[in-house]
């Protein structure tokens, strides 16, 4: 029997307005042998319904429920139930463009790669409008030509993959033997349960790519998105951080020490500015427990960069 080449893994909640658009993209791709598993998380509206009438037509989709456990579960069962080759973690809100997974699973097997990112369009669910210049780390605008179509690592290139890169996992492909072997999951955090994927991915291979292609259309300015829920869940923010710096701290002998302090550096920034973005109620309600995570940092893990040290002061949090 032939294998699966390449497994979509569909995180699902209450995602009814968008489903159908999703899946439909994914059923019209141009890829022989893939599968579909949609990973219901708990949802109340018609998800379920609309996946089971998928599944009664098409036998390469695969319907699994569990409770409310949020994405980061979710795309976890997906990955140890899955067959393919590689595999790709889609958002439900999201949809593939036409006739893009035979290119990016060609491109992935040609150079043998264990990470594939690519490029990303961007259209606010508000208004339709297309707002990709506003989000280059999606449309990859920070790599240079000559860093496409060739394996890289964070050795060679940590400016591109630390701080230029989108650390969001429907924003590449993933050998699935990879992230098995190095026990790679996503946290269970309710709220940023990719970061912490990323930063295990970049750190454990040397053999990255980016192909200069338009893959996926993400759908921004959605509130019930889990960014758009993410100011009222902040805390999931301390603690993405704390896992990422603990996991660090585990293998710092195996990294180079600008390496360390460079990834510690992006995600302090990261968690900075979405503290910009909180509302000014959300700001009050976590302010004091922001100073507490300021109070406990290892000033010696961080690049005092300028960067770092103008948002702290736009923030007005430290004495």
């Amino acid at each position: 029997m032939e294998k699966i080449k390449f497994s979509t893994v569909i995180p699902v909640y209450n995602a009814e307005k968008f489903l159908e658009r999703c899946i439909d993209s994914v059923i019209g791709q141009d890829l022989e042998m893939s599968e579909i598993i949609c990973i219901d998380d708990g949802s109340t509206d018609s998800s379920q319904k609309i996946i089971e009438t998928y599944c009664k037509t098409n036998k390469n989709i695969q319907y699994i429920k569990q409770k409310n456990q949020y994405a980061g579960t979710a795309r976890n069962k997906g990955l140890h139930v899955a067959r393919g080759n590689f595999v790709h973690f889609l958002d439900a809100d999201d949809c593939l463009l036409p006739n893009v997974y035979k290119e990016l699973y060609d491109f992935a097997v040609s150079l043998d790669a264990d990470c594939i990112k690519f490029r990303s369009k961007c259209f606010s669910m508000k208004t339709g409008v297309e707002k990709s210049n506003e989000h280059k780390d999606y449309t990859c605008e920070f790599m240079k030509a000559t860093d496409f179509g060739k394996l890289i690592s964070i050795e060679d290139h940590p400016t591109e993959l630390i701080e230029a890169s989108s650390h969001t996992p429907w924003s590449g492909i993933y050998k699935r033997s990879f992230l098995i072997d190095y026990k790679i999951e996503f946290n269970r955090l309710r709220c940023v349960n990719d970061r912490s994927f990323y930063i295990k991915v970049i750190t454990n291979t040397q053999k990255i790519a980016y192909l200069d292609k338009y893959v996926v259309n993400h759908q921004i300015e959605n509130p019930d998105s889990l960014i758009g829920i993410r100011g009222d869940n902040f805390e999931c923010q301390f603690s993405s951080f704390n896992m990422i710096r603990d996991y660090l701290r585990g293998i710092k002998s195996s990294i180079k020490n600008d390496i360390y302090k460079r990834i510690l550096t992006m995600e302090l920034t990261d968690l900075l500015i979405w503290y910009v973005y909180l509302s000014d109620i959300q700001k009050i309600r976590i302010r004091e427990k922001l100073k507490d995570f300021f109070a406990e940092l290892d000033w010696d893990e961080i690049n005092k960069n300028e960067d770092l040290y103008s948002t702290i002061k736009k923030i007005n949090i430290l004495d």
